[in-house]
């Protein structure tokens, strides 16, 4: 069974720098979702950072992240929150 992370992404500039690196940022996340390492992904509902549900190493990840231009351009912080799904909805059985 694979863990699942919920990564929290938190803002640490001004709204305009960020909304010039959001681009960069999404196209990142093109990466974690084809490395099969990404679930979903978005902005939190009050816009100062946003989330990333993630299912497999830990350790990869966070070398993944290392590539986020927000990491890279230092305009956010990152904290990470690993469980292991037991109960889950059938079809997120392909994640774990």
């Amino acid at each position: 069974m694979k863990q699942t992370h919920i990564i929290i992404i938190t803002y640490t500039q001004p709204t305009h720098i960020i909304d010039e690196i959001r681009p960069k940022h999404r196209k990142f996340l093109d990466r974690g979702y084809e490395a099969g390492l990404f679930i979903a992904s978005g902005p939190n509902s009050d816009k100062n950072g946003g989330v990333i549900l993630a299912s497999g190493d830990l350790n990869e990840i966070k070398q993944l992240i290392k590539q986020d231009p927000f990491v890279i351009e230092n305009v956010a912080s990152y904290s990470y929150h690993s469980f292991d799904p037991i109960k889950y909805a059938t079809a997120y059985q392909v994640f774990i």
